[in-house]
């Protein structure tokens, strides 16, 4: 547990040195988290891989941060709370597996949507009645935990 602790530190402190559309040296960022060679090389790796930063090497290692990505260590504790919430969830609604779900009218657009009946809903705008969810029964799932092994 310990180790773990002190990677995601260094995880964050790498993170936070990147700077976006700023490429840094595997130097600068040695000496801006105080990791050492094989937890920077482990942590670069993590984040390339996951596809929160990217890597050049022309002619050494440099790293920046992809645009738009946000911190790792914030998308695994989403990822942990979704986990732990599906695990929470009776196994018997875990075998229907929702493929779709309306969220605006398909007449009007209107986003007011009642709910009338199990699996029908009527548009507050237009009145129009339609369903509400396309559920399919018996799927298969993709553990939350798998994405983080």
């Amino acid at each position: 547990m310990r180790n773990e602790a002190v990677n995601q530190v260094f995880l964050e402190v790498v993170w936070s040195a990147l700077c976006k559309n700023e490429w840094l040296s595997s130097s600068e960022l040695k000496a801006a988290s105080g990791a050492d060679d094989k937890t920077l090389t482990r942590i670069v790796d993590f984040l390339v891989r996951w596809n929160f930063a990217e890597v050049r090497r022309s002619p050494s290692l440099h790293v920046r941060r992809k645009s738009g990505a946000i911190s790792p260590t914030e998308v695994v504790g989403l990822l942990r709370t979704i986990n732990e919430t599906s695990q929470a969830i009776p196994v018997d609604l875990k075998r229907a597996f929702r493929f779709a779900e309306r969220v605006a009218c398909r007449i009007c657009g209107g986003r007011g949507l009642s709910l009338i009946g199990e699996n029908e809903v009527e548009c507050v705008k237009c009145h129009e009645r339609q369903w509400y969810a396309i559920v399919v029964p018996g799927s298969k799932h993709v553990a939350f935990s798998d994405l983080l092994a």
